[in-house]
């Protein structure tokens, strides 16, 4: 799967965005807010959805920096569609609110990956907005305590939701599901041949 970054892979979402030029980046789980950060770097709008209140109160201050970011307190998988109904264009979506063990809230669901993807798939734009999904790892390998494997899709189930169109192009780079409009796979290719040519 290539290198594994710890957040958003930043060098591949800026190729993205330079080739797409989305204007809006949406994010779903903020944790310390550090992949919001990078987002907000290089989107003009940035959008960050976070069920804990508690890591929400962490990560609220230093995105207080950023006056790009708009952080919504909600749980992801139930309030996507809404914050949807304000976005009016293509946007590229990373999407990373599934469990994480040291972040509080284990009552809650662990992965509301599935619910997200349905949400964005209703969207009028998500034909060719680009879905980037976090810890591909996690959707592939044995579940054990403390996950629960009832809140955990299976891979296939993953890479089925990520179709939004029967032209929808989905691949795996750096532990994370991409999948977007035809043109991603020709931007993705030409980034995994830089890569190993240690570009």
């Amino acid at each position: 799967m290539g290198e594994v970054f710890w957040g958003v892979p930043e060098p591949v979402v800026r190729a993205i965005q330079s080739s797409m030029g989305y204007s809006v980046a949406i994010e779903t789980g903020t944790y310390e807010g550090a992949s919001t950060a990078v987002l907000a770097s290089m989107f003009p709008e940035v959008v960050t959805i976070e069920r804990d209140p508690d890591v929400l109160r962490r990560a609220e201050v230093p995105l207080a920096a950023h006056g790009n970011v708009t952080v919504v307190h909600g749980d992801s998988g139930a309030c996507l569609a809404e914050v949807l109904a304000d976005v009016d264009q293509p946007a590229l979506f990373w999407l990373d609110a599934h469990w994480f063990g040291s972040v509080p809230g284990e009552e809650a669901p662990q992965c509301p990956l599935l619910a997200e993807l349905s949400a964005i798939r209703s969207w009028p734009f998500a034909r060719a907005s680009t879905v980037i999904v976090d810890d591909a790892r996690m959707f592939c390998t044995a579940w054990e305590a403390p996950l629960r494997r009832t809140d955990w899709p299976r891979f296939l189930d993953v890479v089925d939701h990520l179709r939004m169109a029967p032209d929808t192009y989905v691949t795996l780079l750096q532990d994370c599901f991409f999948a977007g409009p035809p043109e991603l796979e020709r931007l993705i290719d030409g980034y995994w041949l830089t890569l190993r040519r240690g570009g």
